[in-house]
């Protein structure tokens, strides 16, 4: 038998496993189903609820299959587990929230659950996500063994860790190690998913099956979400100076149905971060270094910002900074950078917009011109003085 916390003194037990880490409510509901009910007994000893609701009729429908499932007695007499699977009204249900008489009816539940369930049946409940304010959670809470496993939040720099140390264990199991760049760029494009990560982490195993180490090169062609990494490429090539480099990951962008106008967009958006990082380098704010451990110490050297000197990264709406990692990339490439060289690329990437939509002028080579401007910084003196020591304002542009 699993060994859970807070474990029902009662026969009648309830087993709840719940959070947003979907592949291990999964696995281990699975193994409590299996270790509860043997193989021979499942035909009549597990029953199994569905307990994913859309909307109001499907959350009433789902309670009512579950009371009847845990009111009837096995048939042939013996224990009976009822297993309600993937509900989702243990969460935070906008439906739910809006009609009292499903929250009346998920109360009504939660008080028939404190009474107990009939002799020999144990009800398991999955779930894959958990609103702690809710009265039926604080029920389970009470009067079920419960397990909670949400993902890492991977803005958070020890929920990067968390992360960073599940990918290196699965690569271990692999017999694979991976360099620090390649782990921070598999960590942004896949995040937390677990699913998913297992998955792509089996593909790069296949992948460099003759090798030990999974590099950067491996993730980009291996690793979902091309277009992300083409525009990432682009800004390294850029940041770099590197023309050739720069127009190689053009073409990939442009590959991966991204049209000029929208590379133009993209683009924009990197450099805007690139000068928002430059200020924040030229006043001593932040020192980005390469490697995962960089990106870690970035993380760190962010969250110490005072409201004051981070307000001008932050969205006005939510109060969040933008993607850590992509600030730390864009870091990197800015310090091959002025600040005045920035600014005359913003100007650049105005102009070239402004171009594409009123001229006649084949809009990828004024593009690829822009880039090699803004390579080669031959805009920098054009910036005006004004402009160029307040480099948080023209980025706002």
């Amino acid at each position: 038998m699993l060994r859970f916390a807070a474990m029902p003194r009662s026969s009648s037990q309830i087993f709840f496993f719940g959070g947003t880490n979907d592949l291990l409510v999964k696995q281990e509901t699975q193994k409590c189903a299996d270790e509860l009910v043997p193989a021979k007994d499942r035909e009549f000893g597990l029953e199994i609820v569905n307990g994913a609701a859309l909307n109001l009729d499907e959350a009433f429908t789902a309670l009512k299959r579950l009371r009847e499932a845990l009111d009837t007695l096995p048939l042939f007499g013996g224990s009976k587990v009822v297993w309600f699977k993937n509900t989702n009204l243990v969460g935070d249900l906008k439906f739910a929230r809006e009609s009292s008489t499903l929250v009346d009816a998920l109360a009504d539940f939660a008080a028939h659950l404190k009474k107990g369930l009939p002799e020999g049946v144990t009800l398991l409940i999955s779930a894959p996500q958990v609103d702690k304010r809710r009265a039926l959670w604080k029920t389970l809470e009470k009067i079920a063994a419960c397990r909670l496993h949400d993902m890492p939040d991977i803005e958070k720099r020890e929920g990067r860790e968390q992360l960073a140390a599940i990918v290196l264990g699965k690569l271990k199991e692999e017999g694979k190690k991976i360099a620090p760049d390649a782990l921070e760029l598999f960590i942004e494009l896949v995040g937390a998913n677990p699913t998913v990560c297992a998955n792509e982490i089996e593909k790069l195993a296949t992948y460099a099956a003759d090798r030990d180490e999974i590099t950067e090169q491996d993730v980009e062609s291996v690793v979902s979400a091309t277009g992300a990494v083409s525009i990432w490429k682009l800004m390294d090539s850029i940041g770099a100076r590197n023309a050739a480099a720069a127009m190689k990951a053009l073409d990939n962008l442009i590959a991966h149905r991204e049209s000029v106008i929208g590379s133009l967009m993209l683009l924009a958006a990197q450099v805007r971060l690139m000068l928002w990082m430059k200020d924040l380098m030229d006043r001593k704010l932040a020192h980005p270094r390469t490697g995962f451990d960089g990106g870690k110490d970035f993380i760190f050297q962010l969250n110490k910002l005072t409201p004051e000197q981070s307000a001008h990264l932050r969205d006005p709406k939510t109060g969040n900074l933008p993607n850590v990692f992509r600030l730390h990339r864009c870091a990197i490439a800015a310090q091959k950078f002025t600040q005045a060289e920035l600014i005359a690329a913003m100007q650049t990437l105005l102009e070239t917009n402004r171009a594409i939509v009123t001229s006649g002028l084949d809009d990828r080579t004024m593009l690829e011109e822009a880039i090699l401007k803004i390579i080669t910084g031959s805009k920098a003196d054009a910036a005006p003085a004004s402009q160029r020591g307040d480099a948080r304002r023209f980025a706002e542009v």
